[in-house]
């Protein structure tokens, strides 16, 4: 993995562990009030406490061994300058602390108030790091400079996680029914989670884990497979990823769109023909991201 992606990643795992400690202060505080959700008790906030104590120490090794330095005082200064705004903003999460000690006085949800200050303190450290990056690396600037409407790179954000969420479509590309993606392994996923959330009484977070990572992706790969719901994006391979698994190589590939700041992350088991850095084309699932075809050869998953 790339120095930039790796913080990309570790950035957002941090913000991921966030959310997660403030839905659980969330619950916490809702349970103390003996409130209950659609007739559903919610969980107190351990269930967060535990999982992200320990994410902690990877979190910490993944941000500060090995991490990249500059001296140059211009961009420090800018560094500075641009995250002020974001830095100060850990001040609510300090006035949380304090009503978590003295309004509330609750142990779970004071814990989980310093782990969410900690939290976002590595979203912002990350941050800087990533931005510190870009800004160093000419060639990647470059390449941008090169593939959106804007001249002036100081005004490019960083490409996020939630870059990839976006829903978009320039228009319906044709995908042949072969080409298509629509698993036997997506029929059993529908299948067992529609069975699951009607025959049993899960809880909330059960129930909605079934629906987000099981029924809704592979619903769409459906409807993407039986209405040909297909579109494209157009952009710079920035990440180029090589894991083996059980003997087989396989690749993560990035792909953004400056232009429309939009960006997919795929998986594939075909080596790519394109470079770090290469124009690329992708035709993918408009709900789903899922990428059938990269410039114009069928992607084997």
């Amino acid at each position: 993995m790339n120095t930039l992606r790796r913080y990309q990643s570790t950035k957002g795992l941090a913000i991921g562990l966030l959310f997660v400690n403030i839905i659980a202060g969330l619950c916490q505080i809702f349970k103390l009030n003996e409130y209950y959700f659609c007739g559903v008790k919610l969980p107190d906030a351990s269930f967060a406490i535990g999982f992200t104590s320990f994410s902690l120490i990877i979190l910490t090794l993944l941000t500060f061994l090995g991490r990249p330095k500059t001296s140059d005082k211009e961009i420090l200064s800018e560094v500075s300058q641009k995250f002020l705004l974001k830095s100060s903003f850990s001040i609510i999460f300090v006035f949380y602390i304090i009503a978590a000690l003295i309004y509330f006085k609750d142990l779970n949800l004071f814990i989980s108030a310093i782990l969410s200050l900690i939290l976002y303190i590595f979203v912002i450290i990350n941050s800087k790091t990533i931005y510190i990056l870009r800004k160093t690396d000419h060639q990647l600037l470059w390449h941008i400079r090169n593939n959106s409407n804007s001249e002036d790179t100081n005004d490019f954000h960083q490409s996020t996680f939630l870059w990839r969420y976006k829903i978009w479509y320039n228009k319906i590309d044709y995908v042949p029914m072969k080409d298509r993606c629509f698993t036997l392994f997506n029929i059993l996923c529908i299948g067992f989670s529609v069975y699951a959330l009607y025959e049993y009484e899960g809880s909330l977070i059960s129930n909605l884990f079934i629906i987000m990572f099981f029924l809704i992706p592979c619903s769409f790969k459906g409807l993407e497979y039986i209405l040909g719901l297909y579109t494209s994006l157009s952009g710079v391979c920035t990440g180029i990823e090589r894991f083996t698994d059980k003997g087989s190589d396989y690749y993560v590939i990035y792909v953004t769109d400056y232009t429309h700041k939009r960006e997919i992350k795929y998986r594939c088991s075909n080596i790519p023909y394109f470079s770090l850095y290469d124009k690329v084309t992708l035709i993918h699932g408009i709900f789903s991201k899922h990428v059938v075809k990269a410039n114009g050869l069928k992607i084997r998953d």
